[in-house]
């Protein structure tokens, strides 16, 4: 994270996973996190889409990210079978729309996304999403 600070002096940056081996991280779930509604600029779920309550993490990404935040999502590709189309699609009942979409380098192994947040979701009206499980294979 200090990379971050050097970068961003002025921002404030909350990192949170279930288990804490540093004192910046924050335990907690990522379907309930310690934030206020509509207080993030940005939320990343770098390789975190991992639960089976995948709806749930969406749903609270909307939560605390104000109108106009941003949701930066990388995951492994295959996780999504082929549907990257249908699960940015399906963003949208979480209110969320499209920016960016692209495979990252050097070996597209990553997908990235990037969402706009447009609106408040209702919590209770999501559709439920999930991926495919991470399979790791020997290189």
């Amino acid at each position: 994270m200090p990379q971050i600070k050097i970068a961003f002096p002025k921002a404030i940056v909350h990192s949170f996973d279930l288990i804490s081996l540093h004192e910046s991280i924050i335990i907690a779930d990522m379907t309930q996190l310690p934030l206020n509604s509509s207080q993030c600029d940005f939320a990343v779920f770098s390789l975190s889409l991992m639960p089976t309550n995948i709806s749930d993490c969406l749903s609270e990404a909307n939560r605390i990210l104000k109108t106009n935040g941003r949701l930066i999502i990388v995951e492994v590709l295959s996780r999504f079978d082929g549907k990257e189309e249908s699960f940015a699609k399906i963003m949208s009942k979480f209110g969320f729309e499209l920016n960016n979409k692209q495979l990252l380098p050097p070996n597209s192994y990553f997908i990235y996304f990037e969402f706009n947040k447009l609106k408040n979701c209702k919590k209770n009206s999501l559709p439920n999403v999930t991926l495919k499980p991470c399979v790791y294979k020997p290189r």
